[in-house]
């Protein structure tokens, strides 16, 4: 990272004295509140007692990056020991003065050395040295006195990823937005409202610590299967000894026995001795074996890297698949170590994912509108409440304090424990789907996605392949499975990293396991290779028919960059050598002889791909030199050149069963669909036509953008691609039965498919025309990790809500920057995501986009019930205000309690619609809807309660107490009943209308809590009405004579029910005024930028004026 703002802290004598005075004065508060700040802010518990100064005298630093401010403590490490140090400690020692004292602080999982001014990133064995440097370390370490100074440098070899607190999660993640209802809370209890406000406060602690736990299990789960932690030996001391892997440190020599086959690396290392075969799957996303040499000699003053050195590198979290002792060694290779703990290779790609530097997730907080709606109301209900009580002359205190009750009013302080409890049975939920949670804050993003990514290869498709065909070079057009010729046996049967476990499993790539299953060879064990090699093979197999065996003398990896692999192989009893070279078609190609290039050979791969095929090209020649020191000194280039072209190996990838219902469903809820792989543009396409996200009616163009480097301008081509059915073909361009709409999912019209290199080009050289490929393309293909992330971004800022569903650790930066991220398998992968599927089905998706919408439609429904009680309590306040009177404590505590408390318990349990509506939720209070229906609610509320006053004051027991002892207040005691009755049903009724269900959810009638909490308050308000004093005393209402009134009440609160349903539901059958209102609301919203768009490519007629250009 690049540290740019930085200053330095020390403590501050003057600030320690004040400190000290004002604790002895206040007896101990600011001790308390200091030790407060020490748990959730420590930078400003810092800053209290600690003032700016230099580097060099620095105790703390704080560094700023991107408007963050992150607190650093420094550390002070003294050297003591021999003068003689070795390679590593030189490496650090070598910039600074005092080589025997320096300062040192962590950042991240990065360390840095403060040395005056400079700022020295600690870097560990491999950064720049030469392979000779390294092997200094061959003898590990032989000077113990180092090892104190080395462990507080690097710490333990433990992935350390510094996690969130306690409570930091609490602070960060569930009561970040909640400090005014907070504050609600000790208004309470200055006002004598104390039983409400300790319920409500035990239960709000008690749900936070509920969904903290539960969230920090799981995440604690996925935690468990970072450290691969053991038993190692390693060499100290000039002897080898057990330690536990735990306290390895770089430069440590380490055995690596055959008995540790299946396990996993724990450290970064390069192996000097012997040979070994390792699964990366978890770094590359590809479970492809790789074999690691021991460093050659005749590379010691090479520069190491240990990204592009992978051939002798390898890397923490890697599976050991199989171990090659080198001869004279018993069941042992040697490694040395280069890097530990936070700073392997996988510490590093896990920080990133968790903690990447800029992530344009845009979280869809509802607080904030519900913020802005009752700010508005407070404004306007304080002005009231201050004017009445100026003209009553009323004392600054009594108008403060009422002022402060008001504020209770409107940031009801249990709005906080209604969304905890959301979200504890939201993520219960979720769990019993096999879905888990890791951060809380996205569990309503998922609801607003309208753009879905899902990776192909293990996502919408099975991760099995299954051979196809085998088509010799000599006649593509043969495509059924024909007698492979034995060039192309010998290169299935030999070019791959197959290898077998202790188990005698075979061990390896799919794709290397079906081609050799199918070439006629047989593994040959290591302690039966023939003698009659000239050269001692890494690997021997045998031809079945035949008894000939061949060796892999020498193996250029997989890599993905080159997207191709090769090995040299020898024959037994023949100094003869060969070749064997597979991997992508293109590339393959490109390193053919042409004279041995078929005339059909595009063709037919176009032919084979847009079946939706994947293909395999197979090549090879026959060295031309038999000496074993020529063959140490070939590069890549040399050995994959002039080859001969053998044929294709043809595999199919099966789609999930549930692929093509789940495709459907989601793209019912007009949720648009794209498929971004690393595969064939030509596969990616078929897939899409199969899964359905390019339907069959609709037009699909491959658009290829070049840079031409002579006219420096842009060259674009399309190429119209076939359906999957002959008899099926597409529309044309301007048939006039396709409805017009790119943007909907199956009504669009045009398709558009692109690869990694023509998204490259245009987002340098065509940013203009960028956005419209983008909103009109299903597919992209070729793309690497890095495109897949920046295919999310640019989405973004086109104001898309983009949902990811990815299989691999290749996606984790493309889930970790989506607005909605699912892994569906994966334990890395699963910390970049938000959500998780434990099952691994696709069908996971759908239920996260159902529970997403379902969970975003219960905090709305939340938000709103909780304006209208602040609502109605101020109607209510504001009415005996007027008669000069107001709701006594209990009268209160009842409705908060009975009438809410007891319907928040009950809310969340109602469950998302089964069915996958066609609209997205509005994810606003302040959307049109809302607002329209909030203002209606309120003129209802407001009629019903005026009117049940009025008819009391009718009646001829109607009267007002005498005041006593100057008391004027709670004199109007009918007032008050009514009043109080009258806010209960309401409270009641609102619980209804808002919870009814509908599109996003199950009706309230599924959720039993729900109904029996209606029935308990019903029951409780009718004893209320007719048997008030005898029942509940303490209530302190008056006795209603008139038995038709208590009638009239409660056929008043059944009449405002209904009109507040016919409320609800009057907003969607006016649709000139609803289109209206939303036209108008779209102008504000963050959909503007895409739909606009649209709107212009269709005046333009985009694509399709550029495609017949």
């Amino acid at each position: 990272r690049d540290i740019h703002d930085i200053i330095g802290l020390k403590l501050s004598r003057w600030k320690l004295a004040l400190f000290v005075i004002l604790s002895i004065l206040f007896a101990g508060l600011p001790l308390i509140v200091y030790l407060f700040l020490r748990i959730f802010n420590r930078e400003l518990k810092v800053r209290l007692l600690y003032s700016e100064c230099g580097l060099e005298d620095a105790k703390y630093v704080v560094i700023k990056q991107d408007r963050k401010y992150t607190l650093c403590k420094v550390d002070v490490i003294e050297l003591n020991g021999p003068e003689a140090k070795p390679y590593l400690l030189r490496t650090i020692l070598e910039n600074l003065e005092n080589v025997s004292r320096f300062r040192m602080f962590s950042f991240g999982i990065e360390k840095y050395i403060l040395q005056k001014d400079q700022i020295i990133m600690l870097e560990t064995l491999g950064c720049d040295e030469t392979f000779e440097q390294l092997l200094e370390h061959s003898n590990g370490w032989e000077k113990t006195e180092f090892l104190p100074f080395l462990e507080r440098i690097y710490g333990k070899n433990k992935l350390g990823i510094p996690g969130t607190s306690f409570f930091a999660f609490i602070r960060k993640e569930i009561l970040a937005n909640y400090y005014v209802q907070f504050l609600g809370l000790a208004i309470w209890y200055a006002t004598k409202y104390e039983i409400f406000a300790t319920i409500i406060l035990i239960l709000t602690i008690f749900a936070t610590i509920i969904l903290a736990a539960t969230v920090r299990r799981m995440f604690g789960n996925l935690k468990k299967s970072w450290d691969t932690g053991s038993e190692v030996i390693v060499k100290r001391n000039s002897k080898f000894i057990k330690i536990k892997s735990e306290y390895l440190l770089p430069g440590d020599l380490v055995k690596i026995y055959e008995t540790q086959n299946g396990s996993h690396v724990s450290f970064d290392g390069i192996l000097v001795s012997g040979y070994m075969i390792t699964d990366e799957s978890l770094h590359t996303g590809e479970s492809i074996p790789v074999l690691k040499n021991p460093v050659p000699r005749d590379r010691l003053a090479d520069s190491f890297n240990s990204l592009s050195d992978n051939t002798h590198a390898f890397y923490s979290g890697s599976k050991i698949i199989q171990v090659q002792p080198r001869q004279g060694d018993d069941d042992f290779v040697l490694a040395i170590v280069t890097a530990t703990g936070s700073f392997t290779r996988r510490a590093v790609a896990l920080y990133e994912m968790m903690y990447p530097k800029k992530v344009n997730v845009r979280l869809f907080n509802q607080y904030s509108s519900y913020l802005k709606v009752m700010i508005f109301v407070t404004i306007c209900g304080f002005i009231y409440e201050v004017a009445h009580r100026i003209k009553h002359q009323e004392s600054p205190k009594s108008i403060i304090l009422n002022i402060l009750n008001l504020l209770t009013v409107f940031f009801a302080p249990s709005l906080p424990l209604s969304i905890l409890i959301s979200k504890i049975y939201s993520i219960r939920r979720l769990t019993f789907l096999g879905i888990r949670c890791i951060r809380p804050r996205f569990l309503n993003a998922p609801a607003r996605v309208k753009m879905m990514i899902f990776d192909k290869t293990g996502t919408l498709t099975e991760p099995e392949l299954t051979l196809q065909s085998i088509i010799p070079g000599n006649d593509l057009s043969v495509q059924y499975f024909s007698k492979p010729t034995f060039a192309t046996r010998l290169c299935l049967g030999t070019c791959h990293t197959i290898s077998r476990n202790d188990k005698n499993e075979m061990i390896g790539d799919p794709l290397d396991i079906l081609g050799f299953n199918n070439s006629g060879f047989e593994t040959v064990d290591y302690n039966d290779y023939p003698k009659s090699f000239k050269y001692k093979p890494l690997r021997a197999f045998k031809v079945s028919d035949t008894d000939a065996v061949y060796g892999v003398v020498k193996e250029v990896p997989f890599e993905s960059r080159y997207r191709r692999m090769s090995v040299i192989v020898q024959k037994a009893a023949s100094s003869q050598l060969f070749v064997m070279c597979k991997g992508a078609p293109e590339e393959i190609k490109l390193h053919c002889d042409p004279a041995t290039i078929p005339v059909d050979f595009s063709s037919s791969l176009t032919d084979i791909s847009r079946s939706g095929y994947r293909v395999i090209a197979l090549a090879g020649k026959e060295l031309s030199f038999t000496e074993f020191p020529l063959l140490t000194q070939l590069t890549r280039d040399t050995i994959e050149c002039d080859l001969k072209f053998y044929g294709f190996m043809v595999l199919s990838n099966k789609l999930r069963e549930e692929s093509i219902s789940v495709v459907k469903e989601i793209q019912s809820g007009n949720t648009n669909i794209s498929i971004c792989t690393g595969d064939n543009i030509y596969t990616g396409c078929q897939v899409a036509r199969e899964t359905g996200i390019i339907p069959e009616h609709a037009s699909l163009y491959i658009m290829k953008a070049r840079f031409n480097t002579d006219s420096q301008s842009v060259d674009l081509s399309y190429e119209k691609e076939v359906a999957k059915k002959p008899n099926d073909k597409p529309k044309e361009l301007h048939d006039p039965n396709i409805k017009f709409n790119r943007f909907y999912g199956p009504q669009r019209g045009v398709h558009l498919a692109i690869d990694g290199e023509t998204f490259a080009v245009l987002l340098k050289h065509k940013p203009e025309i960028t956005p419209k490929v983008l909103i009109t393309a299903s597919v992209y293909a070729r793309f690497s990790p890095d495109q897949k992330m920046e295919l999310v971004e640019e989405l973004q800022k086109l104001k898309f809500s983009v949902g990811m569903c990815g299989d691999g650790i290749n996606d984790a930066q493309a889930l970790r920057c989506a607005d909605a991220s699912l892994a569906i398998s994966g334990t890395d992968a699963a910390m970049a995501s938000s959500f998780s599927s434990v099952n691994a089905d696709l069908r996971s998706v759908l239920l996260l986009l159902k529970e997403g919408r379902g969970t975003i439609e219960h905090s709305i429904s939340i938000y709103r019930f909780f304006i209208m009680y602040s609502l109605v309590q101020f109607i209510s306040s504001a009415l005996l205000l007027h008669y000069n009177s107001e709701l006594k404590g209990y009268q209160r505590l009842y409705q908060d309690v009975v009438t809410v408390l007891l319907f928040i318990l009950a809310f969340g349990f109602t469950r998302p619609s089964q069915k996958y509506a066609n609209k997205r939720p509005p994810g606003d209070v302040a959307h049109p809807f809302y607002l329209y229906s909030l203002v209606l609610h309120l003129i209802l509320s407001a009629i019903f309660v005026i009117t049940s006053v009025e008819i009391v004051q009718e009646q001829t027991y109607y009267y007002t107490t005498t005041p006593l002892h100057g008391l004027t207040k709670n004199l109007h005691i009918y007032e008050t009943t009514v009043v109080f009755v009258a806010g209960c049903f309401q409270f009641f009724v609102y619980s209804i209308i808002f919870n009814i269900g509908g599109r996003y959810r199950k009706g309230v009638y599924t959720n039993i809590p729900m109904v029996l909490a209606y029935y308990i308050a019903m029951s409780l308000m009718v004893v209320i009405i007719f048997m008030p004093n005898s029942t509940f005393p303490w209530l302190d209402l008056a006795d209603i004579k008139a038995q038709w009134f208590r009638y009239l009440i409660i056929g008043l609160a059944a009449g405002h029910l209904l009109v507040s349903f016919a409320v609800e539901y009057s907003y969607r059958l006016t649709s000139p005024f609803r289109r209206r209102l939303e036209k108008i609301y779209s102008k504000y919203t963050e959909e503007l930028d895409y739909r606009n768009l649209v709107y212009e490519m269709h005046k333009e007629s985009w694509p399709e004026a550029s495609i017949e250009t």
